[in-house]
């Protein structure tokens, strides 16, 4: 079982809209460059070697700027 925070650095951005690449206002100003998560997961050992696992993940601080 696992739980704790991530902290997240935004490396780069595109917005697409209906498969058309968005012009004018670049997405890298309107999505924030850093950005912390909530992490919780389990994960289950089959063998010494092998395993899987489920992670959830959720925004505590939002990802952008609304658009109204």
């Amino acid at each position: 079982m696992e739980t704790g925070l991530s902290f997240n650095i935004l490396a780069s951005a595109k917005e697409y809209f209906y498969d058309e690449l968005v012009v004018g206002k670049t997405a890298e100003n309107k999505f924030y460059r850093f950005n912390l998560e909530w992490v919780g997961g389990i994960g289950y050992r089959f063998h010494e070697h092998w395993g899987g696992g489920f992670r959830y993940t959720y925004s505590v601080s939002p990802i952008g700027t609304a658009k109204k």
